[in-house]
C-alpha cells in the first residue's frame, strides 16, 4: 500500500491538479444533484413530470457522445472539458432562473451536452499524462474521486438545507452549486495541455467498433445503467417524501451511499497488483 501511496504522490503535477478540479466538480454536483428534484417539487411537479425531466439529460448525453467524441478528437480533450464544464454550469444558472417548462428542460439538455464532453474527454486526457503501467490507476483514482466528491456534495448539499432556512433555500443552494462549477470551469483553464494521439496523415472521424465482445460488454454496461438509474435518479425524494427524512438527512444518507464505492474503487490497483493471479485476489476483487 506504501509504493501504491507513493505512486500516487508522484504523478505529474497536471494529473494532480485534475483530480482537485474533479473533486470540486463533484461538490458542486453532489449539491446540484441533491437539490434539483427538491426544487422541481417545489414548483409544483409532479413524481411523473420530474422522471421524465431528469429523463432528458441521459437521452441527450447517449445521443450526443459520439459526436462529442469526434469534436473531442478535432479540438483537443482540454477544451472538451472547458466546454463540458461551461455546459453544465449554464444548466445550473438556466435552472435557477426558470420561470417555465421549456427552460428547465433547456437545462436539461445541456446538462446532457456538458456531460458527454466531460465523460469522453476526462479518461483520455488523464491518461495521456502517464506512463502506461500507471493508465489503470488513474483510471481507478478518476472513478474514485468521482465518488468521494459525490459523497463530499451530498453532504454538504444536506448541511445547506440545514443552515438556510430561507423558503427559497433550493434555489440559493443550486447557485451555489452553479458558483463552485464556473470556478472550476476557469480552473480548467489552467491545465496543462495534452494533444490528441493519431497516427499521420489520420484524421478525426467517428469511428464504432465492431468487435463482438465490445457489444457485449456495452450490453452489460447498458443493462447495469439502467438498473442504477431507475434505483437513484428520484431516490432523494423517496427518502424524504416515502421515508420521511428531512431534506438535510437525506444528502448525508446519498452521501454516506457513494463512499464505499469511493473507498472500494480506490484500493482495486493495490489488490489487483498484490495479489495478481491468486485466489485471494479474484476473491478480494469480487467482493469489491
Amino acid at each position: 500500500m506504501y509504493t501504491y501511496l507513493k505512486a500516487i504522490i508522484n504523478l505529474p503535477n497536471g494529473v494532480k491538479f485534475f483530480f482537485l478540479t474533479e473533486l470540486i466538480i463533484g461538490i458542486g454536483g453532489g449539491i446540484w444533484g441533491l437539490n434539483f428534484n427538491f426544487l422541481m417539487k417545489s414548483k409544483g411537479f409532479s413524481l411523473s413530470e420530474i422522471g421524465k425531466i431528469i429523463a432528458v439529460s441521459p437521452l441527450v448525453t447517449a445521443l450526443f457522445s459520439l459526436p462529442a467524441g469526434y469534436l473531442c478528437d478535432r479540438s483537443g480533450y482540454k477544451r472538451s472539458m472547458i466546454a463540458g464544464c461551461a455546459s453544465r454550469a449554464a444548466a445550473m444558472f438556466i435552472a435557477f432562473l426558470a420561470d417555465s417548462t421549456g427552460l428547465i428542460y433547456l437545462s436539461r439538455i445541456l446538462t446532457g451536452i456538458g456531460d458527454s464532453f466531460v465523460l469522453t474527454s476526462s479518461y483520455p486526457y488523464i491518461t495521456s499524462m502517464v506512463t502506461e503501467e500507471k493508465r489503470s490507476m488513474v483510471y481507478s483514482l478518476l472513478f474514485s474521486c468521482m465518488m468521494f466528491s459525490s459523497f463530499l456534495g451530498s453532504t454538504a448539499g444536506g448541511f445547506l438545507l440545514k443552515v438556510i432556512k430561507d423558503s427559497d433555500r433550493y434555489e440559493i443552494s443550486i447557485i451555489i452549486a452553479f458558483i463552485i462549477m464556473f470556478v472550476v470551469t476557469i480552473m480548467r483553464c489552467f491545465l496543462p495541455k495534452a494533444s490528441v494521439k493519431r497516427e499521420k496523415g489520420e484524421k478525426a472521424r467517428i469511428y464504432i467498433p465492431r468487435q463482438k465482445f465490445l457489444f457485449a460488454y456495452l450490453l452489460n454496461d447498458f443493462i447495469g445503467f439502467i438498473s442504477y438509474f431507475i434505483g437513484t435518479s428520484m431516490l432523494n425524494l423517496i427518502l424524504r417524501d416515502v421515508m420521511k427524512m428531512s431534506d438535510s438527512f437525506t444528502g448525508i444518507t446519498l452521501g454516506l451511499s457513494t463512499i464505499m464505492s469511493s473507498v472500494a474503487v480506490f484500493i482495486v490497483p493495490h489488490v489487483t497488483s498484490r495479489f495478481r493471479g491468486t485466489k485471494v485476489g479474484s476473491l478480494a476483487l469480487w467482493i469489491l
